[in-house]
């Protein structure tokens, strides 16, 4: 597993897509992680607390979603960016289903079609058809660095204020700016 950044690798990567993007006149898609991206699955610094709740009943179900969350997403579509929840589930017996409820319930914009739930230890990338003209956004540097490898362009979503190559968001609304500048919208 990757731990670190390829600084230098992705400041190229990120310049090319922006290059490709100028005159791109496909589909955009941007790809939404669901844990501490759309919903908060646990308090900075606190993931074996949640992690060991996640294995209960009602835990996915009850995440709280980030407020902005909802109305990013339909500024989005409005914008005709196509927006896809990419999530990866857990063992759990519950993530599932409790994963989609929430899904249906707070992003009813979302289609069935448009929700791609990766079982833990698969590959988000891999479930996708063209990352060079996508965006994700997770808060995973793992598959945030899968995605730069596979020649797209990613965005982290974070509150550590640690200094990172890739476009960081603290919040969904500050996606704005950022997808203005890579091109995208």
């Amino acid at each position: 597993m990757m731990n670190h950044y390829n600084t230098q690798q992705i400041l190229e990567d990120i310049e090319a897509f922006k290059t490709r993007m100028k005159d791109y006149d496909g589909e955009r898609v941007i790809y939404f992680d669901q844990d501490n991206t759309l919903c908060r699955f646990s308090v900075y610094q606190q993931v074996d607390a949640a992690l060991s709740q996640c294995y209960t009943k009602g835990f996915y179900k009850n995440l709280p979603i980030f407020q902005e969350a909802p109305e990013v997403i339909s500024a989005l579509q409005r914008m005709n960016l196509r927006c896809k929840i990419l999530s990866s589930l857990l063992d759990s017996p519950f993530c599932n289903d409790e994963k989609l409820e929430s899904i249906h319930y707070y992003f009813p914009m979302i289609r069935d079609e448009d929700i791609i739930l990766v079982p833990y230890g698969e590959r988000k990338v891999d479930k996708v058809d063209d990352v060079k003209h996508s965006i994700l956004v997770d808060d995973y540097h793992k598959n945030i660095n899968d995605w730069y490898l596979s020649g797209g362009v990613a965005i982290k979503k974070s509150y550590s204020g640690k200094p990172r190559p890739v476009p960081v968001v603290s919040n969904l609304i500050e996606l704005f700016p950022v997808l203005r500048e890579l091109n995208f919208i």
